[in-house]
């Protein structure tokens, strides 16, 4: 299993990142919170979270048809927040997981 790797980031760099994610999840978290809950995550909980993420927009690709963005939209938020609840973190550190090498912790610069 590889280790844990601290990557450096501009405080503008991760805020702009959280708030797109946040916007995607719906999520009323502090910015704060959300890289904390990420930065605990094991490498082993990130991976479970991102193979769930993906099994779950599959299924999603499989039921919704393309022209209908909205629903899509929809369902992938409820998908987030029920793997979200599953971890008991917040839906954007869940988005995080995904967007985020899966063996890196932030620190700021």
């Amino acid at each position: 299993m590889s280790k844990m790797k601290y990557t450096p980031i501009k405080k503008n760099q991760l805020i702009n990142s959280i708030s797109t994610l946040k916007a995607l999840s719906h999520s009323i978290q502090d910015w704060q919170q959300i890289m904390q809950e990420f930065n605990d995550l094991s490498i082993t909980q990130r991976k479970d979270i991102c193979q769930e993420q993906k099994r779950r927009e599959e299924l999603l690709k499989k039921r919704i048809p393309n022209t209908d963005k909205k629903m899509y939209l929809t369902c992938l938020m409820v998908d987030l927040n029920i793997i979200a609840s599953t971890y008991d973190v917040d839906p954007t550190t869940v988005c995080m997981c995904v967007r985020f090498r899966l063996n890196e912790k932030l620190v700021l610069k």
